[in-house]
This record gives structure tokens, sequence and C-alpha cells, in this order.
């Protein structure tokens, strides 16, 4: 008998009782959503809207869900909301129990329910207290229809801004298999109608017996994160860690003993912090395969703090590199270890010194003049050309052969008019041109066919680049916008990824994260929106194929507070989220996120161009030559 992924930790799917999926329905691994949708509401039948399908999603630790805190165990909670809507709906799951088997379910919850804006506290006075109540439920015959009136449910719980247990419900199982629910139900359209779920857990209610040899946890301890600490570290090191790991807010382990970290039988989650004094104290994806052959049993959790960033010493030396898998290409290993690059439209003032000293990984630029120059400023960077073109779309209409290569003809005319005015001959231009873009954001999501045109055009786009330019550069393609295209169309991106795997051309990306004035939403929404094209890649994994990828515009877009980040508003930036210094801090974070996805899989993320130094018509995302200075001696430790 076993609960999958009970306490969220794992990953999410789309998957919902229809079978449709939808933009912002993130449901959590293993289990399936469901809710009830519009007409009647017996309980207000002057309701005009009904019940509203919710937001779903899978929440990490950390800002804004830890003020109030809205992950009670480990790092990930679930949580469904609507806005000015009721709504009944929540998750399940079938498992098997054996037939005849008593089990019990329980699970933890909270609501936040109110019309004002204040995270921590809910309305309560009067019928407000009645808003919102939370169930668990079984199903003894496996049956998963949450709504019919073979469901066993446990008392409802009303549990307000801090976490508490749901009643548990306990039934005999009628077949080898039941099906588990949770479920939040509102009463009133308040403005803010959140439930949060965390650590469910079915139990058979006559434990079987463990093997006697077997050490067991202190009752109710379920969760350790230990700090590992590199085996040759001086004592001042050793001392930073355990003061580190001590914090009131931490108590963490502390060890240099990689056993005395990943053992732990019986405890539900094993987190270990590798501490990143210098840039190679660690290589987190050696530390990972070590962790999967040694104890693969364990639900183990792997990420860095990079405590050079306190004051330590970011040494110059770039990160060990994984080893391919079996069909993967050679691996990159990149010249600098700062993946954050810049995109230019007309380049300002100082662009060339931060090319020059903070040496990113990457950089694209809007003329064929500009790329050069660029490259010329730091050849072991890539360099990416985009010319710009109106109605990207419309080039997808007609003949995308034709329209294909006409595109390509239109990067032939400026190279030679380039070559000419820079007194160069065409092979020694393009050996500063490394990729050139196709069109910019044309594949959606929720429709099929717009994208089979979209990859039948860059197709064609890559194959003509490769013939007119003899190999020397590289196709550009895809360059997704965020958040697209939903996991089941993934698929249909496979001809691009399999231009990229033979060395034909990079796949793009727009790697924006949304945030507010007090927040950043970048680590929760990482796989929904900036680091999207990594969900890409474990489905083109799938089919031996191992693409590279570069993200051609990213930064900061704001969000209204009250969607959770999930609601992008795409003419503000960062201006609209804070000062300059606030910026660094997140854009530093993004680039230590590229680095740890790069560290266990092989290099392959060329990095990221910021949108944009130098462009009028973008002012709110924009910023000034001095803002720059600050970036470049913020990055050049990493370089």
């Amino acid at each position: 008998m076993t609960l999958q992924n009970g306490g969220f930790e794992g990953g999410w799917t789309r998957k919902t009782h229809s079978g449709q999926e939808f933009g912002e329905i993130f449901t959590p691994e293993g289990w399936t959503a469901f809710w009830r949708e519009g007409l009647p509401v017996p309980h207000d039948p002057t309701n005009p809207n009904g019940y509203g399908r919710p937001e779903m999603k899978v929440i990490q630790r950390g800002a804004p869900y830890d003020n109030p805190p809205r992950i009670a165990d480990g790092y990930k909670a679930a949580q469904l909301f609507t806005f000015y809507r009721i709504h009944d709906a929540g998750y399940y799951q079938r498992v098997f129990v054996g037939a005849g088997n008593t089990v019990t379910f329980s699970a933890l919850a909270h609501a936040w329910s109110s019309n004002k804006d204040t995270p921590s506290h809910s309305d309560t006075e009067g019928d407000a207290t009645k808003n919102m109540t939370f169930f668990v439920g079984i199903d003894p015959t496996g049956d998963t229809n949450p709504f019919d009136d073979g469901v066993i449910w446990g008392f409802g719980t009303r549990v307000y801004d801090v976490y508490g247990q749901i009643i548990p419900v306990t039934a005999k199982a009628q077949s080898d298999y039941i099906t588990v629910f949770i479920r939040s139900t509102v009463l009133y359209p308040f403005k803010h109608c959140d439930a949060y779920f965390d650590a469910c857990k079915l139990t058979i209610t006559e434990p079987q017996p463990q093997p006697a040899e077997c050490p067991k946890p202190r009752a109710g301890w379920t969760h350790r994160t230990t700090v590992l600490v590199r085996a040759d570290a001086p004592d001042d090191v050793w001392l930073a860690a355990c003061k580190w790991a001590n914090a009131p807010t931490r108590r963490h382990s502390v060890d240099k003993s990689w056993d005395h970290a990943f053992y732990a039988p019986e405890l539900e989650i094993v987190s270990v912090i590798l501490w990143m004094d210098k840039r190679d104290a660690f290589n987190t994806g050696a530390v990972g395969r070590w962790a999967d052959q040694y104890y693969s049993d364990s639900n183990w959790l792997v990420s860095e703090h990079y405590a050079y960033d306190d004051g330590g010493d970011p040494t110059p030396e770039p990160p060990p590199i994984d080893p391919p898998p079996g069909n993967a290409p050679k691996p990159i290993v990149h010249y600098s270890g700062n993946f954050v690059g810049l995109q230019h439209y007309i380049p300002k003032a100082g662009w060339l010194d931060y090319i020059k000293i903070a040496k990113p990984t990457v950089t694209k630029c809007f003329s064929c003049g500009d790329v050069i120059r660029a490259k010329q400023a730091q050849p072991q960077m890539l360099s990416v050309w985009r010319r710009h073109v109106d109605n990207d779309g419309g080039w997808l209409v007609g003949d995308r052969a034709a329209n294909a290569r006409r595109l390509v003809g239109l990067y032939e005319a400026e190279l030679q008019t380039t070559c000419n005015n820079m007194w160069l001959t065409r092979e020694d231009a393009l050996n500063y041109i490394d990729v050139i873009e196709s069109l910019n954001e044309t594949v959606p999501s929720n429709n099929a066919d717009h994208i089979r045109n979209a990859v039948e055009f860059d197709v064609l786009f890559s194959n003509y680049v490769e013939q007119v330019f003899g190999g020397a550069v590289k196709a550009g393609i895809m360059n997704v916008a965020v958040g697209n295209p939903l996991e089941s169309e993934v698929e249909l991106l496979l001809p691009c990824a399999r231009e990229s795997h033979e060395g034909r051309a990079i796949l793009g990306y727009h790697g924006y994260w949304s945030a507010d004035r007090t927040q950043s939403y970048m680590d929760y929404a990482w796989p929904y929106h900036a680091g999207r094209w990594q969900e890409w890649d474990v489905e083109f994994g799938k089919h031996d194929l191992y693409p590279t990828y570069y993200l051609g515009e990213c930064g900061i877009c704001y969000s209204y507070p009250e969607s959770h980040g999930a609601q992008f508003i795409p003419t503000k930036g960062w201006k609209s989220c804070g000062d300059f210094p606030n910026y660094i801090k997140q854009i530093k974070n993004f680039n230590g996120l590229l680095k740890y996805w790069n560290g266990l899989h092989q290099g392959r993320c060329w990095g990221g161009c910021i949108f944009i130094y130098g462009h009028s018509g973008w002012e709110n995302f924009d910023w000034e030559p001095g803002d720059l200075a600050m970036l470049r001696e913020a990055m050049r430790a990493y370089s």
C-alpha cells in the first residue's frame, strides 16, 4: 500500500477528472484534479455565476508562501483557489490496498478566506467563519467520481490561516483498489478563496510489522535537512556552515559524510543542501548519481547554497559537467559561470564592457554589425543575431518553404551590406556569428495545427541556414513565448529538437519570471514559466534527443499580487517591481538555477539574454549605463 506523492514533493501534470487540460491547472504528480462547475448552487440560488473552475498549483517553500507559511512539511504543497467565485474542488488518487483491509486517510489543510488583501488573516466574523470547509474521503470500491454517493466522507473541518488536520476518515476496502479524496468547498464568493493541502497519509489501521533491525526515527519525525560540507573543508568553512544551518528559521544538521546525509530509513523526505563555499565544492550531478545508486529507496532532494555569494571566494574554474547519456552530444564546457547575457536592440554605453569584464556565455543583437562587435569583444561567447520582421505569424501562411528561404535571404542581404561597411570578407564575418534566429513567438498553446506549421517553418529555416551558410552558423529556432506549449503538445516540437540534437540548430525560449513589488515568483513557478524549456527536455529525452538551448529573452515581468504570479503584464518589467539592486538579486538567483541545470545536463543551456538594454519602446524593461555597471560588477564574480 503506497500513496504516491502524499506530501506533494514531486512534480506536476495536467491530469483532470474530465481528461481536458487547462493552462491554469497544475496537478500534483500521482493525483487527479476535480471540480464542480456552473449552476445550480443549492445553498445560494441567487448566485448568478455558479461554481468556478479553480486555479490549481504545486507551490514551493519561499516567497510569497513563507509569510504566512503555506507549506506544512518539506518544500512543496498543493494550492487551489478561486477569485470572487465559489468552488467545490480537490484531488483524488487510486491506491492499491488489498480487499478487506481497513484504512484511514488524513491530510493537513488551511484556508485564506477574505475580501481583503491580508494573506495572514482570514475573515472569520459572523457567517464568514463558515465560508470554507475541508473534507477527506474514501471510495471503498475504487470508483473515481467525487460526487457519487458511494464516497465515504469524514466530518467537515474549518481551519484558517495555519495548518490543521482535516478530520480523518476510515473505511474497509471492498476491492483491491480504493480512491482517496481531498476536497475544499466554498459558500460565498469572497475575493480570496484559497485552499492549501499538505502531508496526506494513508495507513492500515493495524500496521504491518517492520524488520526488527531497521532503525526507527523518533515518533512524529518525518523530515530531515542536512547541510553537506566538502570533506576537505577547513575549520572556518565548517563553522560558517554551522552558523548558517543553526539559524532559528532553519535548525538543520551539518555533516561531511555523504552516507550520514542521505541515510534516513523511514523518513518521508531527506533534504541535502550542498555547501558551495567555492564554485567547485561539489559536482551536484555526481552527488545525485551517487545517491541514486546507494539510497534509491529514500525520497531525497538535493539543492545548493552558494556561500561565496555571502563573501566566500568564487573560484574561476567552471563546474564539472556530467558525462552524457548514451545518445547525448559531447558535453559543453562553458568558459564562464555567468550565464546572464543581454539583449541589445540599439546598444548603449558600457555594453561591450559588460561582455569583456563579466564574460557572459551568450549575447543577442538586432544588427549584423553589433553581433560581430560583440563576438570580437568575447570570442568564446555564443553570439545570436535576430533580424526583426513584421507580423511573425504571417510568415506561416502560404508557402512556408518559400517564406523560410525568403527570411534566410534577408539575413544574406544584411550580411553582405555589413561586410562591405566593415571591410570584412563573408568568411571572416561568419566567424563572428554563431546563431541567426527564425521567427519570434509563433508557438502557442491549445492550437496543434498552428504549432505544426511553426515547427515545419523552423525545420525548413534550419535546413536553409545550413545550405546557404555551409554550416558556419546555426539556426535559432522556436523562440517560444513564456509558458508555452501545454505538456500534451510538447511532442509536436520533436522535429525541432531533432534539428538541434543533430547539430543544425539551437532551441530558443523566452524565460521570463513574474514578480511584484514584494516578492519574486521565479522559484516556485520555475517549471511553468522561466524554466518551462526544462520540462520540454524531459519529453525530448524520452525520444533519445538531447538538444541545446538558449533563452533569447528573459527577465522580470510584473504580475498583479492577487494572481499569485500567474498573470503576466507584458508592458511592465523590473521598474514596476522595485529598484535595480533588487533586480540584480533575482538575476543572480536565475543564474544559479541555469548553472544547476547545466551541471546535470551536459551544459546544454548557453544561458539567457535579459530583455533589454537599449530600446526606447520598452522603457519599463530598459536600464541605464549606471545600472549596467552594477550588474557587471555583480556578475563578474561568476566569470
